[in-house]
């Protein structure tokens, strides 16, 4: 079965190193669902504390302060749910756009070395997108190509006259 186009423009466009960035991606929603869970544990402790005290004062089993408890915890828990819910998305959504800034510069840096131990030549320049981090590198990187490149036509013409001369 051949993928959609929009399954495949969404690869391609925000998952552009996919090991890396899905790592980062359960590594976030994991520690997000820890926190969730710490969260809850304290909240039922609170709740189980307000229940024993409500018992200490020997109120009754059916009494309105245990019905109202049992409401307020079924509400929390269920805005919980739901906060935890729009976290889940949002999380995932930020990491997946954040890493994709930062795998991209390595995905193009990983090719740019490509092609120069393919032997292209000359050596192309790199580039990162508009969005991309680290955007000092690649005027960087081009630079000190470029330095190479001039270095090495040296040697060469050098090597030249020295046949040249023999």
């Amino acid at each position: 079965m051949k993928p959609s186009k929009k399954s495949t423009t969404f690869r391609t466009r925000l998952l552009i190193y996919p090991r890396f960035q899905l790592r980062l991606l359960a590594v976030n929603l994991a520690v997000m669902g820890a926190t969730f869970l710490a969260v809850a544990f304290f909240v039922s402790r609170s709740y189980a504390n307000l229940r024993a005290q409500g018992l200490a004062a020997n109120l009754a089993a059916d009494h309105a302060y245990f019905r109202f408890i049992e409401y307020q915890s079924s509400l929390v828990y269920t805005y919980l749910g739901g906060a935890l819910a729009v976290g889940f998305l949002l999380s995932a959504v930020m990491t997946l756009v954040l890493s994709n800034k930062l795998a991209g510069p390595i995905v193009r840096l990983h090719e740019f070395f490509r092609q120069i131990i393919k032997g292209q030549r000359p050596v192309p320049a790199v580039f990162f997108r508009r969005s991309d981090f680290f955007k000092d590198l690649p005027p960087l990187i081009n630079h000190a190509m470029d330095i190479l490149q001039r270095e090495g036509k040296k040697d060469d013409e050098k090597k030249e006259d020295g046949k040249k001369a023999a």
